[in-house]
């Protein structure tokens, strides 16, 4: 089973993430997982925090197709228009996957989603910088909120750790991406004290970071 790399080169990327390693390696830890989620998760409902070019989405919709429904959020305008142009250039004018585009910011409304989300996915800011950048991305709502990622490269990720155990379904998945200067065995054991399981689906180089993509879930309890 293989995901197919969207077209974007309808895409204006001044303001907006161009795909590089980092969404290269999502797609392809997603594509190893995908005869799981097809057969055993079933998603229904799928999120997407931070979807940028739209392309992570895009693939999975693609390859889901009607079964599934997409909420794809970012806090970037200019990246939810991107997103919206990549559902629509690459459904080759069919309705075979249903998705809705929301600019908001990553916990705005997420609260009404409790225990809905079957399949989530992110590419968060990871990029270590002072707190003060991060803040300011979030507040700017431009480029710079897709990797600015304040201490740690982990301001946002810790948030997205804290919120998955209230969104997640009971069998619902999370895959989310990591550098090394997040501090890999510190983001395991965050997740365990936060009640869910962690494992590393691919690790790879990219120049000089180290990137990773874990898959979270709700632990089972025996």
């Amino acid at each position: 089973m293989s995901l197919e790399t969207p077209i974007t080169s309808h895409v204006n990327f001044e303001n907006v993430y161009e795909p590089a390693e980092d969404s290269f390696l999502l797609l392809d830890a997603l594509e190893s997982e995908l005869q799981v989620i097809r057969e055993r998760i079933r998603p229904v409902f799928c999120l997407e925090i931070g979807s940028g070019s739209g392309v992570i989405s895009t693939a999975l919709a693609t390859a889901l197709g009607s079964t599934a429904y997409f909420m794809c959020c970012d806090i970037n305008k200019d990246a939810c228009s991107a997103t919206r142009q990549t559902l629509a250039r690459n459904s080759n004018g069919s309705a075979h996957f249903s998705a809705d585009v929301i600019n908001t910011n990553m916990t705005g409304g997420l609260a009404a989603l409790h225990t809905k989300v079957d399949l989530f996915v992110c590419n968060p800011p990871y990029v270590a910088t002072p707190e003060d950048e991060y803040t300011d991305s979030l507040e700017s709502k431009n480029v710079q909120a897709a990797w600015a990622g304040g201490g740690g490269g982990r301001s946002m990720t810790d948030q997205l750790i804290r919120l998955l155990p209230s969104i997640l379904s009971p069998n619902g998945v999370a895959y989310v991406v990591l550098e090394q200067c997040n501090n890999f065995a510190g983001v395991a054991e965050m997740a365990e004290t936060s009640g869910l399981s962690c494992r590393t689906v691919i690790k790879r180089r990219a120049g000089r970071e180290l990137l990773s993509v874990v898959k979270l879930s709700i632990r089972k309890v025996n």
